[in-house]
């Protein structure tokens, strides 16, 4: 009996030192209402039984959610119901490219064939890596035009930097390297003769003219880009973002570059009967290859990553935006490049408080009819309760009136960057 009850004692000891300190309901209510007004109480509350409805409810406040429901389109789905090319960026210039490079491609293997040229063999091959990358690339700039969704809130666009990156990947191989290789085989082996040089000329020079339509379109393309921004091709070139056309432009360029080497060696061989010239003209067109291929892979890299608007752009945002009467200041600026026509801007400001105050009681001088307003419910406060339910109020009208403020600032920023040619915003701007 003396272990039981002692058992029994040692129980009772640990379930008074387990439970938690309560207090009665009265008191609690009392004590809350000292540190919070009765409104206050009522919204937290009000916060609590919304934070309990059911979960389609809360899924609502995040963005896109709503087509769980609904489910979103396959890629392939997507590629075949798709818009039509004149609304996607670069669209039809890759697509030309597409069909300028088949029709290219099989006459230079053609030729390759029955004349045993190495050059035209290292041209065939870039005319093959042509077709292949930008079929490739095609596909990648329409599932980048996918509208965002739940899963994507920011949308699809740097797609369009990662099938350029594998595209570009193709080209190096099957138009550069390998081709390369085979010239270099053929600087050891010379071989004897080969076809007739005019045949290998002409079909350059036709090459020359077949790869300038897509070479023209995207350089307008780029040209205009580069206008609007105020800034010279050659610097949009190198720090543009719309890979789509660059990269078509530097093919076609490199296209040409090929056709006139090409052409020099046809001449040489036909002066010369040296077909040393032929070899020398395919490593030339593989290496050109293999450098342009380089340096689009450097700069889409960059792309891919994320680059941040100019800098000249940004600060004269900045500076437009502290020019602003309510704005005080604007600190941790980010600017991040999504895509051709998509861009992500994030800052925080500081408002200056006595402009918005000034603004919300239209007190743009003392004395005046509000200030007058003013004064006369100040004085109007005869007891505590009033006096905080007077504080309680403006405090929510200035509330209201910083969220005004902070969508006018966001709609500030969206019109300057629809200015610089982008479509679409995503914009984040935080109180300092």
């Amino acid at each position: 009996s003396s272990s039981s009850s002692s058992s029994s004692n040692s129980s009772s000891v640990l379930d008074t030192e387990g439970m938690e300190e309560q207090y009665w309901l009265p008191d609690v209510v009392a004590m809350a209402r000292v540190i919070s007004s009765e409104e206050m109480i009522l919204d937290r509350y009000r916060h609590y039984l919304e934070s309990g409805r059911e979960e389609k409810y809360r899924r609502s406040k995040i963005y896109g959610m709503n087509q769980m429901e609904k489910g979103t389109d396959s890629w392939v789905s997507h590629l075949l119901h798709s818009r039509k090319d004149s609304d996607i960026q670069g669209a039809d210039v890759v697509l030309l490219a597409i069909k300028q490079n088949i029709a290219i491609g099989s006459i230079k293997l053609l030729v390759a064939y029955l004349t045993g040229s190495a050059a035209v063999f290292a041209d065939a091959m870039h005319s093959v890596a042509d077709v292949l990358n930008a079929t490739y690339r095609y596909a990648g700039i329409n599932l980048a035009n996918r509208d965002p969704d739940y899963r994507h809130p920011y949308g699809y666009e740097r797609l369009r930097y990662v099938f350029t990156d594998r595209s570009t990947l193709i080209l190096l191989g099957v138009g550069g390297i390998f081709p390369l290789l085979h010239g270099i085989e053929q600087l050891y082996s010379v071989p004897s003769e080969l076809g007739s040089p005019w045949v290998m000329g002409a079909l350059f020079v036709t090459v020359g003219i077949l790869e300038t339509p897509a070479l023209l379109r995207s350089y307008s393309a780029l040209l205009k880009k580069a206008t609007k921004n105020g800034i010279s091709l050659a610097s949009y070139l190198r720090h543009g973002n719309d890979m789509i056309n660059i990269t078509t432009f530097a093919e076609c360029s490199l296209g040409v570059i090929a056709a006139t080497a090409g052409v020099i060696a046809s001449m040489q061989y036909y002066l010369t009967s040296d077909p040393i010239y032929d070899s020398i003209a395919s490593v030339v067109i593989a290496s050109t290859v293999c450098l342009g291929s380089g340096l689009i892979l450097g700069k889409n890299a960059k792309a891919l990553v994320g680059e941040t608007l100019p800098v000249d752009e940004v600060e004269h945002l900045v500076f437009k935006l502290e020019e602003d009467d309510t704005v005080n200041s604007v600190h941790d600026v980010k600017t991040e490049v999504l895509g051709v026509d998509t861009v992500r801007f994030k800052a925080e400001i500081e408002f200056n408080a006595e402009a918005i105050t000034r603004k919300i009681k239209k007190l743009y001088e003392i004395p005046s009819p509000a200030s007058a307003e003013l004064l006369d419910q100040v004085q109007q406060l005869k007891s505590e309760v009033h006096v905080e339910d007077w504080l309680m109020k403006n405090n929510a009208d200035y509330q209201t009136a910083l969220s005004s403020e902070l969508q006018r600032i966001e709609n500030m920023v969206k019109k300057h960057l629809k200015d610089a040619n982008f479509k679409n915003f995503y914009i984040d701007l935080e109180l300092w």
